[in-house]
């Protein structure tokens, strides 16, 4: 089925970011690519209003995806964010967020993670 929302992928290794933007332009999602957390304010910030979910990694340079979390949220309080992180993370040190993801992450189960938290009210 082919997918209409515009997903915003923040994230520094370049071969995970790619992989997952092929695999879900494969079922038909727009994506944006942002390097690390400034880029992807400055890109949510450029494009907010077809943005329907942010997934970030947490580790990044310039911004951490900790320090990038709550200036998205105070710019949309109601945007879906998955964060996907190779670190444990507790979800009580991230309000807001919709789902967390432990790397390594198999693309096809990405898309259906990436499903599930757009289909969540």
């Amino acid at each position: 089925m082919e997918q209409t929302e515009t997903i915003l992928i923040v994230e520094d290794e370049v071969i995970v970011s790619s992989a997952l933007q092929a695999g879900f332009e494969d079922y038909g999602y727009t994506v944006l690519l942002s390097i690390d957390g400034a880029e992807g304010l400055e890109t949510f910030r450029r494009e907010q209003d077809r943005i329907d979910l942010v997934m970030m990694d947490l580790s990044m340079p310039t911004m951490t995806g900790e320090e990038l979390l709550p200036q998205l949220l105070a710019l949309n309080p109601a945007l879906k964010v998955i964060v996907f992180s190779g670190y444990p993370v507790d979800p009580e040190d991230l309000p807001g967020i919709a789902k967390i993801v432990t790397k390594p992450v198999q693309t096809d189960d990405m898309v259906e993670i990436l499903r599930e938290v757009l289909d969540s009210p």
